[in-house]
């Protein structure tokens, strides 16, 4: 005869297991408290409440309490199945078995229609907790909505009614947080937010054998994973707060990271992040990974979207069997490259005897992974998140070798460094309300002016060229051409030719960057030309401002980038001064980076092949630059007509005078001398690659009449001037006249320096 306390474990057992074989006789359903006869409920709650101690604000203390199972009689009087035990064995409860599992009382409730806000009901709660007085549940009050059709409603604090064929409820999961956070006086103030828990009816905790990672399917959308990030080391970390990243400690080698890219599913691309200071664990051990965990802190915190957003770490360690989420960039074989596109697959947390490939395995260490081994993590995926409901639980730390049969990966415990919350806390890194806007414009509040621009043949422009070419070098060839394949070089655009919707877009201006820069004027490509309903195939060309969040520092922009139905090939350049010895520094954007801030001048077509001006000039013999020569002899021909050109031209021999602009001033730059000072000045050698626009007249629109930067191939490059060699200097272009023009976001009010 089985006593009665084992047969309540095995008909909780028997659930469990009706809930994992058979989940499609399973369904949400209605129901109060005195529905609830006969009915077994687990009720999680998950609370952060301040420290007594009121010299200590910014303490967190983790607090785990649990409802065991209980039944209704049939009088609707609530007792426990462990009422005749007073030991207490026969409750079934959800921990870990270290942790101690205080015993809590379900009052019951009258049957009422009332509706209790979660916000009101865990605020008495958290009182409850700071006084010392133990935690209850005033009733059971439970959402009647819960059908996949209906609409939740979110003041409750039921996540889920699951129950049986019979449609008698079988479990209630209940989850809730309080946010502790730090106002700017120091002190700590809380906040409940409720986060609903994967359903158990989507199957969130089951693992499921998908090709990913190893074995495993590439991330659609980086929303899916918004607190991941690449470290330039070939790691991955996990965003815990603005300014804080949480990684592997073997990640920090010989040559220790310089930034974190977020945002992005692609590797080197999304938001630049400049590392300030690593701090490893005291008690990290190379040969054993023991406390192979480390925290980054970065020079600027992160604007979070959603694409980029901070995952909460947990604070106890999940059971065996439950699985969590892992996801990199790393290897998808053995000794293969890393992945350019981030991946994702799910592990089960297995028990440390199933481990014994590694006996040294610490209690701040788990293992995860298949028997059969059809997924892991590898190479490359090092420092990553191991994530379980929405928790960060685990950092990818090792294995042998990838994907071996029942050789498990090895994760650093991130529950067993929770003390990691307290640290940031205490240093008082919170986002700030005057943190700086890191994401782009809305455009649809961004004025947007249109002109159609006078477009005469080309053969008459060239003519107004030749004469004012002539006056200005020795040698001199104008001519209208099928325009050559201009991916090649020496131009290597990201297009071939010039052609079709030629269009010239001004986009802000001087008086967004000076006297004070106005760090908010982001502006993106993409969206831009979903504005000007530009179509699905464009080529972008020009001069401006580089996207400083993704370097965390101003820089110049070289824009040369080919976007064909969403499919980006990035070409695009930037020029920095390095903080150091104030040399150049020229690096390519990476991936579907395609923001710029404050200031640009582009030239938009279809990359496609057609007829352009080639102008090839050598020795200049006047005082003009290339270009102004040109802009000049249009604004002299052109007097009450807009005219414009864009393009590309080489300087192929000898040098020229070009600046790259620091990071922005903190002091006023109100005067060209100011402006002069400020700005760095360089000698810069061909071969350079140069690319904007040109147009007659400034207008009422105050546009910039000439703009070209250049790039190269040898690490050069910035804002186009004047040749400094006019012996020896040489160029050739290509251009094409705009037929469109178009003013975004024109400042209120104009400059008369900063323009050339």
């Amino acid at each position: 005869m089985l006593s009665r306390a084992t047969c309540v474990s095995l008909w909780f057992l028997f659930t469990l297991l009706i809930l994992e074989g058979t989940t499609d006789n399973l369904h949400d359903t209605e129901m109060y408290c005195d529905d609830a006869y006969r009915s077994k409920y687990i009720v999680s709650t998950s609370l952060f409440s301040l420290s007594s101690d009121t010299n200590d604000t910014n303490n967190i203390q983790g607090k785990s309490m649990y409802i065991s199972p209980y039944k209704m009689n049939d009088n609707n009087e609530q007792y426990s199945d462990s009422s005749n035990d007073s030991s207490g064995e026969n409750s079934v409860e959800i921990a870990d078995e270290d942790f101690k599992k205080p015993q809590m009382s379900v009052n019951k409730h009258s049957l009422s229609s009332q509706q209790v806000s979660s916000d009101e009901m865990l605020s008495n709660e958290l009182k409850r907790v700071r006084e010392g007085k133990p935690f209850s549940r005033d009733g059971c009050h439970v959402n009647k909505n819960l059908n996949e059709n209906s609409s939740v409603q979110r003041d409750t604090w039921a996540d889920k009614v699951v129950t049986d064929q019979r449609r008698h409820p079988l479990i209630v999961v209940v989850n809730t947080q309080i946010n502790v956070s730090l106002s700017d006086d120091g002190h700590a103030e809380t906040s409940v937010s409720k986060r609903r828990k994967r359903e158990i009816l989507d199957g969130g905790n089951a693992c499921v054998h998908t090709r990913r990672i190893i074995g495993g399917v590439s991330v659609d959308n980086i929303e899916d994973v918004p607190y991941i990030v690449f470290v330039d080391t070939g790691c991955a970390g996990t965003i815990i707060s603005n300014i804080w990243i949480v990684t592997a400690a073997h990640c920090i080698g010989l040559k220790p990271p310089k930034y974190v890219y977020g945002g992005s599913k692609k590797l080197f691309t999304g938001c630049k992040h400049k590392i300030e200071k690593i701090i490893i664990h005291p008690n990290y051990y190379a040969k054993t990974y023991k406390a192979d965990i480390t925290l980054l802190k970065l020079y600027q915190p992160f604007t979070f979207s959603p694409a980029i957003k901070p995952m909460s770490m947990e604070s106890e360690m999940p059971k065996p069997g439950i699985c969590g989420t892992i996801s990199g960039w790393g290897s998808t074989k053995v000794g293969a490259r890393m992945e350019y596109y981030l991946r994702t697959t799910m592990l089960p947390i297995i028990r440390k005897e199933k481990c014994m490939m590694f006996p040294d395995i610490d209690v701040d260490q788990f293992c995860a992974g298949f028997q059969d081994a059809h997924t892991d993590s590898c190479q490359g995926d090092s420092g990553g998140p191991f994530i379980v409901n929405n928790f960060l639980v685990g950092i990818v730390s090792f294995g042998y070798k990838c994907a071996l049969r029942e050789i498990p990966g090895v994760y650093t415990n991130v529950p067993f460094y929770r003390n990691l919350r307290v640290f940031i806390v205490n240093l008082k890194l919170v986002v700030s309300p005057c943190a700086l806007i890191m994401t782009t414009l809305n455009l649809n509040k961004v004025k947007i002016i249109k002109r159609e621009l006078h477009v005469p043949t080309l053969d008459e422009v060239k003519n107004v060229f030749i004469k004012a070419l002539k006056a200005n070098f020795e040698e001199v060839e104008v001519e209208v051409i099928d325009c050559p394949d201009l991916t090649e070089e020496p131009f290597t655009l990201a297009a071939p030719g010039l052609g079709g919707r030629l269009t010239i877009v001004d986009v802000g201006g001087p008086p967004y960057l000076l006297p004070l820069a106005q760090k908010d004027k982001i502006y993106d490509i993409q969206p831009l030309l979903k504005e000007l309903k530009y179509g699905d195939r464009a080529f972008v060309a020009g001069a401006g401002a580089g996207p400083w969040p993704y370097l965390n520092s101003n820089c110049e922009l070289m824009m040369n980038v080919m976007i064909n139905s969403n499919k980006i090939k990035n070409a695009t350049h930037i020029a920095s001064v390095d903080k150091n010895n104030e040399t150049c520094v020229l690096e390519t954007l990476k991936g579907n980076e395609t923001r710029f801030a404050v200031l640009a001048n582009l030239f938009l077509c279809e990359g496609i092949p057609g007829k352009v001006l080639k102008v090839h000039v050598k020795k200049r013999i006047g005082k003009r630059d290339f270009i102004n020569t040109m802009q000049q002899a249009l604004t002299e021909h052109y007097t009450d007509k807009l005219v414009g050109l864009g393009g590309s031209f080489v300087i192929k021999e000898g040098k020229v005078k070009q600046h790259v602009m620091p990071d922005f001033s903190d002091k006023p730059l109100n005067n060209l001398q100011e402006l002069n000072n400020w700005l760095h000045f360089y000698d810069m050698t061909a071969p350079l690659i140069a690319v904007g626009t040109f147009i007659s007249a400034e207008t009422d629109l105050d546009l910039r009449v000439q703009h070209f930067h250049s790039f190269s191939h040898h690490g050069e490059g910035g804002h186009y001037h004047i040749d400094t060699t006019p012996d020896t200097v040489e160029y050739l272009g290509y251009f094409n006249l705009g037929e469109t023009l178009y003013k975004v976001d024109q400042p209120t009010v104009a400059l008369q320096f900063g323009k050339d």
